[in-house]
């Protein structure tokens, strides 16, 4: 395992840790549209951000199908030299006064570089956990992931009050690549051959002899997909939509509370500032509660519902939490309303530290990577389908129709909890039974403690006899 490399656990904390402080640039959005509008809330600076974003998810997929092509060093340089250049040309840009080519640098290149880091690091650590740690394995990168976001959001706005926006990026930009292009000198690949016969990591450890028995593991295989043929389940699918609906508000959000609490309570600029960063130690919390929870729970159950109840419980709680935000606002309750938000960051964070685990114990080792790859591609897709459509239609609402600005958030809530039902729903359908995902007569069946209740779609007998 790690410990004959105790070097590796902590660079994979590092490249996380980097990963996540490219999400600082969102505490100089409002310095963004000064100097780019003259005009504090325009709005506009955070495009450069959802195009982070896309093209994070996108790298991250891409990356993954690609991975096994080239060493992992390589992958880590290219990933420092794009987060390098894309940095620079932000600076450049910011220098110049140009949005789109901000897009390009930060957007593109950096976002491209991050998703690189990210997807690797969290691929070679699942290559090496056992099986009853995955969550916390999880859990600890997240955990990492959350406090350079942290990070980023405290070093970006004082750096740019010393040295200027431009030269911020410029020398922030500068020591993310540095530490990237580090850890890529890191012997990751000298881990795979540390591993001996002496020490075999069975895919599952809790049915080898070593491990504890347990007699329902005994009926139910982990399934096998080829690499990447998880994709084109539909439990993949449900998988996907789950997590766009679970993490959809708090992604959507989290730019928007200075505003609201600017406008609505009347709160000061430094106060809003310590409510976002004590979100996001919420959602660090979430994030390492969440993921420890899920391997308490994986003693007891077996192991893909262990990750599932963590995910129903955090969107149950969260479709409960995102109705009663309203009340608050009309009450304008402003401890109420940051109760609520706080627990909702936990519950984001929840899901967001379980989702490895449950996604490698659905799909098995051999597809994880890029299955991972592509399901993380819908947390970048919240970004920007639930930033794009909030400010068109918060933009409609209050500076078109001229109705209160709290109105205007109400509204806007109420789709997004939609969303979020529709991500509980999704999650309920997402089958853990391999008994179901791998049934032959039916194309779609759907059990719960092994008594099936849907069954639709009967395959033909001939069908049958020939995958047998």
């Amino acid at each position: 395992m790690f410990h004959r490399l105790p070097i590796v656990p902590f660079a994979l904390v590092i490249i996380q840790f980097c990963c996540g402080a490219f999400s600082g640039y969102q505490s100089l959005l409002g310095d963004l549209d000064q100097l780019l509008y003259s005009n504090l809330l325009d709005g506009r600076s955070v495009r450069a951000y959802y195009v982070a974003m896309a093209c994070f998810g996108v790298s991250a997929a891409v990356t993954a199908f690609f991975m096994k092509r080239f060493a992992v060093e390589i992958w880590l340089k290219a990933s420092a030299a794009l987060v390098l250049l894309g940095y620079i040309i932000t600076a450049i840009a910011v220098n110049q006064k140009t949005l789109p080519w901000i897009c390009i640098g930060f957007g593109g290149l950096q976002g491209v570089g991050i998703g690189i880091s990210y997807i690797i690091s969290i691929s070679i650590a699942y290559q090496h956990c056992p099986g009853h740690f995955y969550g916390l394995c999880g859990g600890l990168l997240a955990v990492a992931f959350g406090f350079g976001s942290i990070a980023g959001s405290k070093a970006f706005p004082p750096a740019a009050d010393n040295i200027g926006l431009s030269s911020c990026f410029f020398v922030l930009g500068a020591a993310i690549a540095a530490v990237l292009l580090l850890m890529s000198f890191v012997p990751f690949e000298s881990l795979a051959t540390t591993r001996t016969e002496e020490e075999p990591l069975p895919e599952n450890p809790l049915q080898s002899p070593k491990g504890e028995f347990h007699a329902h593991l005994t009926e139910e295989p982990p399934q096998k997909y080829g690499r990447g043929g998880g994709i084109v389940s539909i439990d993949f699918l449900f998988l996907y939509i789950m997590l766009f609906g679970q993490v959809v508000y708090g992604v959507t959000m989290l730019s928007r509370y200075t505003l609201l609490l600017a406008t609505v309570f009347s709160t000061t600029g430094d106060n809003a500032t310590r409510f976002i960063t004590t979100l996001g130690f919420f959602n660090v919390l979430g994030r390492f509660g969440g993921s420890l929870l899920s391997d308490v729970a994986h003693r007891f159950l077996y192991t893909p519902m262990a990750r599932k109840v963590i995910f129903l419980a955090a969107l149950i709680l969260q479709v409960i939490l995102i109705y009663l935000l309203p009340n608050a606002l009309n009450e304008k309750n402003l401890n109420k309303l940051k109760a609520y938000v706080y627990l909702l960051n936990v519950c984001v964070g929840a899901g967001y530290g379980t989702l490895p685990a449950f996604v490698i114990e659905i799909f098995g080792p051999k597809s994880f990577d890029f299955a991972f790859g592509v399901i993380i591609t819908a947390w970048s897709a919240a970004v920007v389908i639930g930033g794009a459509i909030f400010t068109s239609h918060f933009n409609q609402l209050f500076y078109t129709e001229r109705i209160p600005i709290a109105s205007a958030y109400i509204s806007n809530i109420k789709w997004l909890q939609i969303l979020t039902v529709i991500g509980l729903v999704a999650c309920i359908l997402v089958r853990t039974s391999v008994l179901d995902r791998v049934n032959e007569k039916y194309r779609y069946q759907y059990s719960i403690n092994g008594v099936p209740l849907i069954q639709l779609g009967r395959c033909q007998e001939d069908t049958v006899v020939a995958s047998i």
